[in-house]
């Protein structure tokens, strides 16, 4: 299920991704605790090509509608 809005959202999660990789190695944020949680954004990223609902978190949402330009 690829579409432009989706392709959009995983290039801004990509971006987002080097942006925590980046505190992480700058050790803004306690190691253990960073893995894991890089662990999980990988997870979910990976997730969410395959089924954009399944893969969010119990009350997130993703409005198509705002993120139109």
């Amino acid at each position: 299920m690829a579409d432009a809005t989706l392709d959009h959202q995983l290039a801004l999660l990509a971006h987002l991704r080097s942006i925590l990789v980046a505190l992480g190695e700058a050790e803004q944020v306690p190691e253990e605790s960073h893995e894991l949680f890089m662990e999980r954004f990988d997870e979910l990223v990976a997730l969410l090509p395959q089924d954009p609902i399944e893969s969010q978190y119990l009350g997130q949402e993703i409005d198509r509608k705002s993120t139109r330009l």
